[in-house]
């Protein structure tokens, strides 16, 4: 089932895009694991974003997934403090100016 150009060159499969915010592997880091696996299982090609390097890379490609690793925002408690604002605000602007090239 190709819609709209987001088919790839397997019968039936579909891309999907996960983006996760961590590369570590804890439970929840886990139950992505298993998500990949069913989404393969089922035809579907996936491409896993992670914004670091870590040991849920060489799992997540074990699977069968392709990861990308690239530096995003990640929004987490820490930012909600007036020096975490401040730093979120830096960061901003060169993201924004990333994702519009």
């Amino acid at each position: 089932m190709n819609r709209g150009g987001t088919g790839s060159a397997r019968t039936g499969a579909v891309r999907v895009l996960v983006a996760h915010p961590s590369p570590d592997l804890y439970g929840s880091d886990w139950q992505l694991v298993e998500t990949i696996h069913g989404l393969i299982e089922t035809g579907h090609e996936v491409l896993v974003a992670l914004p670091l390097d870590g040991p849920l890379v060489e799992v997540l490609r074990e699977a069968g997934a392709r990861v990308a690793v690239m530096p995003f925002t990640v929004l987490r408690k820490a930012l909600l403090s007036p020096t975490g604002l401040a730093r979120l605000s830096a960061q901003a602007a060169p993201e924004i100016a990333r994702l519009r090239a």
